[in-house]
C-alpha cells in the first residue's frame, strides 16, 4: 500500500494555481461518472444569472461567493435521446477571487458537461468536481445512437479537425475510457510525432491505456529524440499508464526508460518492470540503487528481491529502508556484482 502512496505522491499534481489536489488529467476513469449521470452533454452556453451572491472569508482573507445558475441549450446528448437544441439550467458556485479550481462556467462557451439533476435547486449540477466540464472551442454533433460510443465518437473526431487545446482535452476524456476503435487509435498514431510535447505524449498515454503494440518503444523514441524543455502534464499521465503495463515485448524500452530524467517516466517504468518480473532487467534495476531519488531506490530494490525471491533485509519495508537506505542497496550492489562474476561470460 505504501508502494503505491510513493508513485501516486510522485505522479500527483495540483489543479489549477490552487493547491487542489486532484487525479492527473486523463487518469480519472470516464464511465462511472458517464453512468452516475442524468445528463451528458455537447452544450452551450447561452446566459448567466446570479441567484445569490455574499462575502465570505476564507484563511482570514474576504472573497465574494456567488451561486450561479446558467441557462445552456443542448446541442448533442452522449447518455439519452434529447430533442436537438433543448434548454436545461446548470447551478454552480462561483468566486471572485478564485482562491480553489471548481467547475465554473462563461457566456459562450461550449463543453462536455457531465451533469447530475438536483431536486434541491430544480436544476442540474455537475456530476464530479474534476471532469464534470470539459471546454472545447468547436465540437461536431454526432448523429449516432445515445451511449459511450457515441461520446468517443466525438472525441476521436476532434483528433483530427480541433484546436490544439482541443486536441489535448479530448485525448484526456478518452485515456479514461476503457475501450478504443481502430479509428481511434489510428488518429492517436498520427499525433504521437507531433512537434508539440503535449499533443505527442497526450497521444502516447492514450496509446498505453489502450496497450497498442509498439507504443512503449514509441515513447522511448520519443524521449530519447526530444528535448523538453518544460514538462508536460501529459508526462504525468504517461508514467501513471506505465504503471500498469505488463508485456514482456516491452522489456527492453522499459529497461531504457528508467534512466528518464522524468521521475513519473522513471517510476512507471520500473513498476511496469516489477510487473513483468524478468531477471533480465537485473541489470537496469541495479543501475537505479544509486538513483538520487530514494523513492526510485526503494522500488528497484523491492522489485529485485521480487524477481529473485529473496526476502530478509533484502526485502525490507518502506519503514525500514527509509531508516537507512544505503545499507539495503549495498546489499543488493553486493549481490549483483557477485553475480555478475560468477556468470558465464
Amino acid at each position: 500500500m505504501r508502494l503505491i502512496q510513493i508513485l501516486v505522491g510522485a505522479l500527483a499534481i495540483s489543479v489549477g494555481s490552487f493547491g487542489n489536489v486532484g487525479p492527473i488529467p486523463g487518469t480519472q476513469p470516464v464511465m462511472p461518472i458517464f453512468e452516475g449521470s442524468d445528463l451528458v452533454c455537447n452544450c452551450v452556453v447561452e446566459s448567466l444569472r446570479i441567484a445569490d451572491e455574499r462575502t465570505r472569508d476564507r484563511g482570514g482573507k474576504p472573497f465574494v461567493w456567488r451561486s450561479v445558475v446558467a441557462t445552456v441549450r443542448v446541442r448533442d446528448s452522449y447518455n439519452k435521446d434529447m430533442p436537438a437544441n433543448s434548454r436545461v439550467h446548470v447551478a454552480f458556485e462561483d468566486e471572485r477571487p478564485i482562491t480553489r479550481a471548481i467547475p465554473t462556467l462563461s457566456e459562450a462557451e461550449t463543453a462536455i458537461m457531465f451533469l447530475r439533476f438536483s431536486a434541491l435547486s430544480s436544476a442540474y449540477e455537475f456530476a464530479d468536481e474534476f471532469l464534470g466540464l470539459t471546454p472545447f472551442t468547436s465540437l461536431p454533433v454526432q448523429g449516432d445512437a445515445p451511449g459511450p460510443a457515441k461520446l468517443r465518437s466525438a472525441l476521436a473526431s476532434v483528433l483530427h479537425t480541433g484546436s490544439i487545446q482541443d486536441q489535448i482535452n479530448a485525448m484526456r476524456l478518452l485515456e479514461g475510457f476503457d475501450k478504443f476503435d481502430s479509428g481511434t487509435v489510428a488518429g492517436l498514431l498520427q499525433l504521437t510525432s507531433s512537434a508539440d510535447p503535449e499533443i505527442a505524449l497526450s497521444s502516447l498515454a492514450v496509446l498505453l491505456k489502450a496497450r497498442a503494440p509498439g507504443t512503449v518503444q514509441r515513447l522511448e523514441d520519443y524521449l530519447r529524440v526530444y528535448t523538453l524543455e518544460r514538462v508536460p502534464v501529459a508526462l504525468l499521465s504517461v508514467g501513471a499508464e506505465l504503471y500498469a503495463m505488463n508485456d514482456a515485448m516491452d522489456l527492453a524500452p522499459l529497461e531504457a526508460l528508467t534512466s528518464s530524467e522524468h521521475l513519473s517516466v522513471k517510476l512507471g517504468a520500473i513498476a511496469a518492470i516489477r510487473n513483468i518480473r524478468s531477471p533480465h532487467s537485473a541489470n537496469a534495476l541495479a543501475d537505479r540503487l544509486d538513483d538520487p531519488n530514494r523513492d526510485v531506490r526503494y522500488l528497484a530494490t523491492i522489485t529485485l528481491s521480487e524477481i529473485f525471491r529473496k526476502g530478509g533485509d533484502y526485502a525490507p519495508s518502506m519503514y525500514l529502508f527509509d531508516k537507512n537506505p544505503d545499507f539495503y542497496t549495498r546489499l543488493w550492489k553486493s549481490w549483483w556484482a557477485e553475480e555478475k562474476q560468477a556468470s558465464p561470460k
